[in-house]
């Protein structure tokens, strides 16, 4: 997708842009968080490579058409499972099908702790399980809820001061865009679907890309500053 950008020819351009659909639909096809592809293109030209908004929103259609594609497989899935009848429920609940599934409401709260643990598992790397247990929450006044929510909001709110306070350092602008990139990609699974498991290391890899990022950028400035 970038690189159609820097080339001159029309046929090129096009033909690296068509490569670039057919790898995102692929994608989506492989893990469904794919979807959330075109979104952090978007940010990643507009914020980082320096382009204006609506160019760079102009240069993803092609991929932003591409995101009906994973939603669209979903409700025929369901359609076809539930004898002809597409509601948007059973389209969210098409992996949350055992015997006692679990509310929406219930599984978004809990993935506020999950989107937490994962940071900290990636910080320090301890009490580490293939097949980790996890206390449902049912109250958003659950302390460990109100805590990770605020973790988030002070995550984001950092990020955005690291971009105001040196907005024209690129490593700043990386700051803001991977720390969206974490959240974004895990929405997903940690929040929007909800999956019989509310907790999956492999379901952070993904994301952890950008909470990588975002610690090499931070480091990398202060290496320079001091």
């Amino acid at each position: 997708h970038f690189r159609a950008s820097l080339i001159g020819g029309r046929t090129g351009r096009w033909l690296l842009r068509g490569c670039s659909m057919a790898a995102m639909v692929l994608g989506m096809l492989t893990k469904e968080s794919v979807v959330t592809v075109p979104v952090m293109i978007v940010l990643v030209d507009w914020l980082v490579m320096g382009s204006a908004f609506k160019t760079s929103v102009r240069r993803a259609i092609p991929l932003l058409i591409c995101m009906g594609v994973a939603p669209a497989l979903v409700l025929f899935t369901t359609w076809a499972q539930n004898d002809g009848r597409r509601t948007l429920g059973a389209a969210f609940n098409l992996a949350n099908r055992d015997d006692a599934p679990r509310s929406h409401h219930d599984y978004f709260l809990t993935s506020l702790k999950v989107i937490m643990t994962y940071l900290r598992l990636l910080l320090v790397p301890i009490n580490l399980n293939l097949d980790p247990k996890v206390e449902w929450s049912q109250s958003i006044s659950d302390w460990r809820v109100l805590l990770s929510i605020a973790g988030i909001t002070g995550i984001m709110a950092g990020a955005w001061m690291v971009f105001r306070r040196w907005s024209g350092d690129v490593r700043a602008s990386m700051v803001l865009v991977f720390a969206v990139w974490y959240f974004v990609t895990l929405a997903i699974s940690s929040g929007l679907v909800p999956l019989p498991d509310a907790m999956a290391e492999h379901r952070a890899y993904v994301p952890i890309m950008g909470a990588i990022a975002v610690l090499v950028c931070l480091l990398d400035m202060i290496r320079t500053r001091f």
